[in-house]
């Protein structure tokens, strides 16, 4: 079971490749406040974060493609494995790090065909 779930809950009714931000939002269960690109989880190492994908409809399909570290950041996943299922995907927090980190990250996703990008950010503390 995941220390933290990240549930990203998509409006596929309005979103296009320009609005992603303004029709996703982020809520986990950590109690860090929702959100999209402001979206941050607070977390601690060697934790396990589990995110999930659901339409706001709660009928259109869709599915989570990858969650990786935006080109030139420290990755803060010690796993960083394809998703498990087509809406749900695993990964660890680093424990080697003496400070703490943030990294901004891509979650993409697709729906009917079409790959979109949300860039939330992940803080590490230490201890």
């Amino acid at each position: 079971m995941a220390d933290i779930t990240v549930t990203l809950m998509v409006d596929t009714a309005n979103i296009t490749t320009t609005t992603v931000a303004d029709n996703c939002t982020l809520f986990d269960t950590n109690g860090d406040a929702s959100g999209s690109t402001s979206f941050t989880i607070d977390t601690t190492t060697s934790k396990s974060i589990r995110f999930l994908i659901a339409a706001k409809n709660g009928s259109t399909c869709l599915s989570l493609t990858g969650i990786t570290a935006k080109t030139g950041q420290t990755d803060l996943f010690a796993t960083n494995e394809a998703p498990s299922s087509s809406n749900n995907w695993v990964g660890t927090t680093i424990a080697s790090e003496t400070q703490d980190q943030t990294e901004k990250f891509n979650i993409t996703f697709n729906i009917g065909g079409t790959e979109y990008t949300l860039d939330p950010k992940l803080v590490i503390k230490q201890g």
